[in-house]
């Protein structure tokens, strides 16, 4: 799990210091709804930070939030963590589950996989919950039997109550005879973070421009840790779909970043930001747009010519015979080599 510190100094005070009076309210209402009563007496231990920069930048935060209208109270603090882009990652308080956790006792017999899937299906489905139906639907790839649902559930319920105490567990894992719900007010995730960050950068490119939008990118390509939930089985359809979904938009916010960045002639930060995102997607075509325009803003020729062969060689898998000619990537190439 990141340092609650780390986190506030690298992705919540160069929002709550935004520019934009939108951008630092909608910063701090999603600073309080993730961390409750703990978030404004931990930004103000910042003003402790060694560094000056930081320290500046928390006074700024501190008199932007004095600034804002927050009168509805802040929600209770969220004490259990959930990290899926990149692996499930759980901690409950200080308590970090660790993967010999999901097999503890009763778990062997439901089968810890199981166990850990149940978990990261209701995670996904926060208020909308799961019917026992969906559940055996998502994670056992059909009908289950109401025996096998009760063992696992009961695992679970019991692997929370090793990591924490009964009320919090009573009222984080709810449990009806149609319904089963992990209650989002209970725990904070980030792909919450990294959804609402995304989404108001997009909000923001489209009503202001795109370099108003560039921090809130850069914050939403930081948290893109890995696929979603890359630790857990492969082979489940609605996994597969959220990996999609959040692998895409971390694929544009990348291909957002490259083009300010290559505006902005500054063609190795574009080189960078390209190459992280064809980690995620080998194929993906307005990243190598930009990777090979920022190549050949430097005369790397050479470099331009094996990212153009090795993206032939992945992407005509997966392109039928007579698409070249339309493939944005191999008109791009064949535009800046005509140049040479």
């Amino acid at each position: 799990m990141p340092d609650f510190h780390d986190t506030l100094a690298r992705l919540y005070l160069p929002l709550l210091c935004n520019s934009q009076s939108e951008v630092r309210r909608q910063a701090y209402a999603l600073l309080v709804s993730t961390y409750g009563p703990q978030a404004l007496p931990a930004l103000r231990e910042l003003l402790n930070d060694p560094d000056a920069r930081t320290r500046t930048q928390v006074r700024q935060s501190l008199h932007a939030i004095a600034a804002l209208d927050a009168d509805a109270a802040p929600p209770r603090e969220r004490h259990m963590q959930i990290s899926c882009l990149g692996g499930l990652r759980v901690a409950l308080g200080e308590r970090v589950i660790q993967p010999h956790d999901w097999m503890q006792r009763d778990a062997g017999r439901a089968g810890w996989r199981k166990v850990q899937g149940v978990f990261a299906y209701l995670a996904d489905r926060g208020w909308r919950g799961a019917s026992r139906a969906e559940l055996g639907a998502a994670v056992w790839g059909g009908d289950v039997s109401p025996t096998s649902l009760s063992r696992t559930l009961t695992a679970l319920r019991q692997m929370l109550l090793d990591a924490s105490d009964a009320q919090f567990v009573a009222r984080a894992l709810v449990v009806t005879r149609e319904q089963v719900l992990l209650l989002p007010e209970c725990y904070h995730s980030d792909v919450q973070v990294f959804e609402h960050i995304f989404q108001l950068a997009c909000v923001t490119e489209s009503e202001h421009d795109l370099a108003a939008a560039v921090p809130l990118y850069s914050r939403a390509v930081q948290l893109y840790a890995g696929p979603y939930l890359a630790d857990v089985a492969l082979d489940w359809e609605w996994l597969e779909r959220r990996r999609d979904h959040y692998t895409t938009s971390f694929l544009i916010a990348a291909e957002r970043l490259a083009e300010h960045a290559f505006g902005e002639r500054r063609y190795h930060q574009c080189i960078a930001i390209c190459r992280r995102a064809l980690d995620a997607d080998e194929t993906a075509e307005e990243i190598h747009v930009w990777l090979l325009r920022a190549y050949a803003r430097l005369h790397q020729y050479s470099d331009l010519t094996h990212t153009y062969r090795r993206y032939v060689q992945v992407s005509t898998l997966a392109r039928q015979d007579g698409d070249a000619e339309h493939d944005q990537v191999v008109r791009t190439y064949h535009e800046l080599t005509a140049r040479c």
